[in-house]
């Protein structure tokens, strides 16, 4: 997440548009599992500035990230997706700053 959060910071300064904003995050029910409080998220997402949306979720979220590709369930999983919604990239485990910078200049 940090590097993803400082090439975006990077784009943005240098004239490529934002992200749309986050939706406001939503508190998940609670489960066998929990997992991050929505309250401290949206802390962390305006004390960051992040101009990405962050998906806040419980035991439905690892359903949705199985979904997307994340067959074995480990964190952190990244999705990314076009500006049309259609998912381009999925990997669970850490993105080197290389690996992200090939997956979204192409979608600037």
């Amino acid at each position: 997440m940090p590097i993803f959060h400082k090439i975006n910071e990077e784009n943005i300064a240098a004239g490529a548009p934002a992200s749309p904003p986050a939706p406001q995050p939503q508190q998940p029910k609670p489960g066998p599992l929990w997992f991050d409080d929505a309250t401290a998220v949206e802390a962390f997402v305006k004390t960051t500035r992040i101009h990405y949306p962050v998906l806040i979720g419980g035991v439905d979220a690892i359903e949705t990230s199985r979904q997307l590709g994340n067959r074995l369930q480990g964190l952190p999983f990244t999705a990314i997706f076009d500006r049309n919604g259609n998912l381009i990239y999925a990997q669970t485990g850490p993105l080197t700053r290389s690996r992200l910078e090939e997956r979204i200049t192409p979608l600037l």
